[in-house]
């Protein structure tokens, strides 16, 4: 099924596709990043010493890990764009896939019926269609 996936959004858009997965990816190793400064800035503070020494040494983890969080954030608004751009080209090209194209030589006969209205002209006369 990821396979399936993965062929249909690649013949949709390729910059998309890989909009996508890089972003993703980014955005988790952005992630583990703020997780790991996160657990260095509780240690700091929790270690033994004064409070301003203990602050002191947090801050450049605290930047880390706010840095961090907010490129996590930006890749994440970037793969939700490039997610927003994919999606309607593999629906279309699903539904051509699994529906497919319709022809206007394969129009079922009530199509090509209802578009002419149920009334039609025949020389001067008014005729019913379908009568």
């Amino acid at each position: 099924m990821l396979v399936l996936a993965w062929r249909l959004a690649w013949r949709a858009d390729r910059r998309a596709l890989v909009g996508v997965v890089c972003a993703e990816v980014g955005r988790a190793a952005f992630a583990a990043v703020a997780l790991v400064a996160t657990n260095r800035v509780l240690a700091e503070l929790l270690a033994g010493g004064s409070a301003t020494r203990s602050l002191h040494r947090a801050l450049v983890p605290l930047l880390v890990a706010g840095a961090a969080t907010g490129a996590a954030s930006w890749l994440s608004s970037a793969s939700t764009w490039a997610a927003a751009v994919l999606e309607p080209q593999v629906e279309r090209i699903t539904t051509r896939r699994c529906c497919g194209t319709p022809t206007r030589s394969s129009s079922p006969p009530w199509r090509t019926r209802s578009s002419r209205g149920p009334w039609r002209v025949r020389g001067s006369e008014r005729t019913r269609s379908g009568a």
